[in-house]
């Protein structure tokens, strides 16, 4: 086992066969640290640090053999960048940044080839806007607005050509 593993508010996420927990909080404020977990050889092997700030409470999803992680808070609030990861060249580069408000505790989630972000909770509270990615062209599309009450702290999936988001906790501090 690593290490720096113990803490909160990370993120997940998996390419191809590898799983990855990233970012966080706990014996410090902000981590920037990355470790991928190798299910054949039941190993965790420390990455390349996430690219942007420090962070936790960011979002993660992956398309083909790249990883998308941004938004989330840092020392300086909440973010709206977002990066992409390479596990085979073990770089982070950025990517275009979230046109919508920055937030922490959003959901993302991958479908159709595409990833999706949305809700979470921006500096005016909890948000329901929901954007796509588009790898091949770096650019984000505002899609429909979440139908549900704003939220932060949801769970999401997509399940081509349906996404269910779901639970999380609104503007009034009520559990979902």
């Amino acid at each position: 086992t690593g290490s720096g593993l113990a803490r909160k508010s990370a993120v997940g996420f998996n390419v191809k066969e590898y799983g990855f927990v990233a970012l966080g909080s706990g014996i410090a404020e902000y981590f920037q640290d990355v470790w991928l977990y190798n299910d054949t050889t039941k190993a965790w092997t420390q990455m390349a640090d996430f690219g942007g700030t420090p962070r936790r409470e960011a979002v993660a999803f992956s398309v083909d053999s790249l990883a998308y992680v941004g938004s989330g808070l840092d020392a300086d609030g909440v973010t709206n960048d977002f990066w992409s990861f390479n596990p085979w060249s073990n770089s982070w580069n950025p990517i275009a940044a979230l046109p919508g408000a920055a937030r922490r505790e959003a959901v993302g989630f991958t479908m159709g080839g595409r990833g999706y972000f949305g809700t979470g909770k921006g500096d005016s509270g909890a948000l329901d806007d929901f954007w796509e990615y588009n790898p091949s062209t770096d650019t984000w599309t505002q899609k429909a607005d979440f139908p549900g009450t704003p939220r932060s702290g949801a769970c999401g999936t997509g399940a081509f050509p349906s996404a269910f988001i779901m639970l999380g906790e609104d503007n009034t501090l009520t559990y979902k």
